[in-house]
């Protein structure tokens, strides 16, 4: 959650600079911030505070957990809105002729819905509340991309968005620039082994491979990476840290579930 390891987003941070001056202009301009967990979408919202929003009142939650209860959502706009109305259609009217403008970050609105009858209410009127108060506030979203897939098939999400911005998965020389970043942060110095025996001359080929097979196993998601990386520390010696030859997760398994299974686990990541 450290924007200083944001990498290779630098036309996402473009578009939410865009959203804002058009926001600014009277133009509605809600972003959504699509990707999947790990893909930098946390780091994306840090940087894009600190660099593209400075000076602009911002309020900010992240929904850590099922909500689906209109009421409750309620009290919580209220309380993020500094609000005096309890009811969300009451809170609606009140935001939508107020002066005061300013930006709405909302993270994980994924956390909002259930795949169950009526599960999807309390996301329409959030959706509701999103086009009705559009020019007092800018709203910035972000959402996983499985449930963003779902949820537009489902209600037409997209259509309640002017700027739609995939994380989506880092490259080869992004991902080794957002690993070797966070390990910099740390201060220990690297070794890469293979095997017992190592000299200095193997570190050039050795770290090459790495991070090749490191890429290859991840597709570019920055938090199996980071997974990865953990699981391929051998050792530390004193401030050295030995990173052992990448050993790739073996998931042939799920080819032999069942297909109810499958169907499990699919709703599963779609949630």
């Amino acid at each position: 959650e450290v924007s200083e390891f944001l990498s290779g987003r630098s036309e996402a941070l473009g578009a939410i600079e865009t959203a804002a001056q058009r926001w600014a202009k009277g133009a509605f301009s809600a972003v959504a911030l699509v990707g999947e967990q790990g893909s930098g979408k946390t780091s994306l919202v840090n940087c894009a505070m600190q660099q593209k929003l400075a000076g602009i009142p911002i309020v900010r939650h992240r929904i850590d957990s099922t909500l689906v209860d209109v009421g409750d959502f309620s009290v919580l706009l209220k309380q993020l809105l500094d609000a005096r109305s309890d009811n969300i259609d009451d809170l609606q009217r009140e935001i939508s002729s107020s002066s005061v403008r300013r930006i709405v970050i909302l993270e994980d609105i994924h956390q909002l819905y259930l795949r169950a009858q009526g599960g999807l209410e309390l996301l329409r009127r959030l959706l509701e509340f999103i086009d009705a108060t559009g020019g007092q506030l800018l709203w910035i979203i972000t959402i996983d991309q499985y449930a963003w897939q779902y949820l537009d098939h489902a209600i037409l999400l997209s259509r309640h968005f002017a700027f739609l911005i995939e994380t989506g998965r880092l490259s080869r020389s992004e991902l080794e620039g957002a690993i070797m970043a966070r390990h910099q942060a740390t201060g220990y110095a690297l070794r890469f082994v293979d095997g017992e025996v190592y000299s200095q001359e193997d570190q050039v080929p050795l770290t090459r491979t790495f991070f090749d097979a490191l890429s290859k196993a991840c597709a570019g998601n920055v938090f199996a990476a980071i997974y990865y990386w953990l699981q391929s520390v051998r050792a530390v010696e004193g401030n050295i840290v030995e990173i052992a030859p990448l050993e790739e997760l073996q998931l042939q398994f799920l080819g032999a579930m069942p297909i109810e299974g499958m169907l499990s686990l699919g709703i599963v990541i779609q949630h």
